[in-house]
């Protein structure tokens, strides 16, 4: 038989981190723009697969935390009728596989009739996918379910951003690594470093006030962020050599040396995708890199 959609409303595009990899951690800003050259829906019909699984897991959770955010019964109901979420998001890569089906869930099975805040919302789904990170902010489907860059200020206030308003003349490619990324790691690894006063203020004095100033002039000022973004490449060479995989260093370093191109954390890193920015028109990308269409 095959599979049914439940509405096309339901389906939910990726997210990037284009900038605030761990200093969102330290209250710096952040930016995460959606991505719906990866995607994925609620479908039916799918009761031998990993995804139905998983959302089985998921509203067992809810149910035994009483979460009420959710209509569990209309869930369950759904889940008999094999329930699952069918998706081209790479998982494990860093680019929001959890974060687009907890969108999915919430569209389709939300209690709340109202319109409520962005805040209000990032609060719910932070809450549901929590499920599957132990602790969620709920940045990563915010950008999902509303389908915008969000930015998110030094306070902790979040700001919806016309995908519009964010074109510019640089190219975006994200850089595959193939590779499963083992977040718990690096971020541990990180964590454990942050306990050395050298290191920890070399990121607070340094690291966060250019990854802000990256990310205002992304927004505000394009032609500043060459310059910007070069500094921010090298200067997580030297933060986050563990973070980087292996097999990019000698691309990464390349990047920085011919100016042709400038190479980011997308994420955690330790495996999955990478960023590279390139401000040369002429420039041509490796036949594996994926250009974003933001």
């Amino acid at each position: 038989m095959l599979s049914t959609t439940l509405s096309d409303t339901n389906r939910v595009p990726a997210k990037v981190l284009l900038f605030g990899e761990y200093s969102i951690l330290y209250n710096s800003q952040g930016l995460i723009i959606p991505y719906d050259g990866f995607f994925g829906e609620l479908k039916f019909n799918g009761a031998n697969t990993d995804s139905h699984q998983t959302i089985v897991e998921l509203y067992s959770y809810l149910n035994k935390n009483k979460n009420n955010i959710l209509n569990l019964t209309e869930l369950k109901n759904d889940l008999e009728k094999g329930l699952f979420f069918e998706s081209n998001i790479p998982m494990g890569q860093g680019l929001g596989s959890s974060a687009a089906i907890t969108a999915a869930i919430y569209q389709q099975y939300s209690n709340s009739k109202a319109k409520i805040s962005d805040s209000e919302l990032q609060d719910y789904l932070g809450e549901i996918e929590s499920f599957f990170h132990g602790k969620s902010s709920g940045f990563d489907p915010l950008v999902c379910c509303l389908k915008q860059s969000i930015l998110r200020n030094s306070c902790g206030k979040i700001q919806s951003i016309k995908n519009s308003d964010l074109q510019n003349n640089t190219q975006i490619f994200l850089v595959p690594t193939g590779k499963i990324r083992r977040g718990s790691k690096v971020i541990s690894s990180f964590l454990e470093k942050m306990k050395t006063p050298e290191y920890s203020n070399l990121l607070k004095s340094k690291y966060i006030p250019l990854n802000d100033s990256c990310v205002k002039s992304y927004v505000e000022n394009p032609q500043d962020l060459q310059e910007k973004l070069k500094e921010l490449s090298v200067l997580q060479l030297e933060l986050f050599k563990e973070q980087i995989d292996e097999s990019l260093i000698s691309q990464w370093e390349n990047g920085i040396e011919t100016n042709e191109y400038f190479m980011k954390l997308c994420g955690a890193g330790g495996g999955g995708y990478y960023l590279a920015f390139s401000f040369q028109q002429s420039f041509i990308a490796p036949k594996d890199w994926i250009k974003l269409q933001v």
